[in-house]
């Protein structure tokens, strides 16, 4: 099943956000750019279905520790996510948004070290967006 697309009038995102401000995780994609096409399209996502965290060792899914390397896991959490694009609508229809740090290099390549305090990669799993 493909998602369900409705179209609304114009909103400032940056605006709306901040009726979301409270919300951990709020994640807010501006375009900002002047362009018909290009920049046609921003989003707001909030109240993501799933977090997946991964260290050098290990991964975490809604903070419950997975078994396997962290990129397998990762690779089955998209897959598992994986659902049919609506044609004509926006080209980001739900899906991760996180970030990776500069350290994830070490789960690629295991010889490759350094301090990470923090999850290497850090991602929220939105099927909302406004």
């Amino acid at each position: 099943m493909g998602p369900a697309i409705l179209e609304l009038p114009y909103i400032d995102l940056a605006q709306a956000a901040r009726h979301f401000a409270y919300e951990p995780r709020l994640a807010l994609l501006d375009s900002a750019m002047g362009h018909p096409t290009l920049g046609r399209w921003s989003y707001l996502a909030y109240r993501p279905s799933g977090v997946f965290q991964a260290w050098r060792r290990h991964s975490a899914w809604n903070g419950a520790k997975q078994d396997g390397p962290p990129l397998a896991v990762l690779r089955a959490r998209l897959a598992e996510r994986r659902r049919e694009i609506a044609p004509g609508g926006p080209p980001f229809q739900g899906g991760a948004i996180g970030h990776f740090t500069y350290e994830p290099g070490a789960l690629f390549e295991p010889a490759l070290s350094g301090p990470s305090d923090g999850p290497l990669i850090d991602l929220a799993f939105y099927d909302t967006l406004l």
